[in-house]
């Protein structure tokens, strides 16, 4: 089996494993035996661990902190992945409204906010706190109580684009997108604690 090569740049590293990826691919050499009963396909298996062998190379707390970090890298590549989705999917209902700086900073605070331990009145003003400082608390929670607590009679917003929105109805909307967001990266986020602990 190849040595290990170290790279200088990930990149180097990616057009590296792709083209060996390739090449294994297009190898006209069995690559590997599919029946496991054969005499043939564990003495195949043996030569491949003893090629590989990194268990001579590390010892149990090297092995042990190596796999740690791997699988930690994964998580967060598996959950920056997640919260991609979530973005994806409240660009594809707001984009055409919310100008795009609005719609990110929103978003950003969401994803901040929805982790914390407040009740959802304080992360939805927490949220939209930076993005509407021109507005007291009071008038935020003022907006912010009929989603929270999804009270009868709560008006539809208006669709149009930011520039046709009166200031109140940009505040209705900001709140409706944050409170989304929050939602969502909530939801993403326990079904991420949920798979880990499983």
């Amino acid at each position: 089996m190849n040595k290990q090569p170290t790279y200088s740049k990930s990149e180097d590293a990616l057009v590296t494993v792709r083209s060996e990826l390739l090449s294994s691919i297009l190898e006209e050499e069995f690559a590997y035996s599919w029946n496991q009963d054969a005499l043939s396909a564990d003495l195949y298996v043996t030569e491949l661990e003893d090629d590989f062998a990194l268990c001579d190379c590390l010892d149990d707390e090297e092995l042990t902190s190596g796999a740690d970090q791997l699988f930690s890298n994964l998580h967060q590549c598996w959950s920056q992945a997640d919260h991609s989705v979530v973005k994806l999917t409240l660009w594809e209902r707001f984009g055409q409204v919310v100008p795009s700086h609005q719609l990110d900073k929103i978003m950003d605070y969401a994803q901040n906010i929805a982790s914390l331990n407040l009740s959802p009145l304080e992360q939805l003003i927490q949220c939209v706190k930076p993005l509407l400082s021109h507005w007291s608390e009071d008038d935020l929670q003022i907006f912010a109580r009929p989603l929270v607590y999804a009270m009868r009679g709560t008006t539809e917003l208006r669709q149009a684009p930011w520039d046709e929105l009166s200031e109140i109805d940009q505040v209705r909307l900001t709140m409706k997108i944050a409170q989304e967001a929050i939602v969502q990266f909530q939801k993403q986020n326990s079904s991420t604690l949920s798979e880990s602990e499983g």
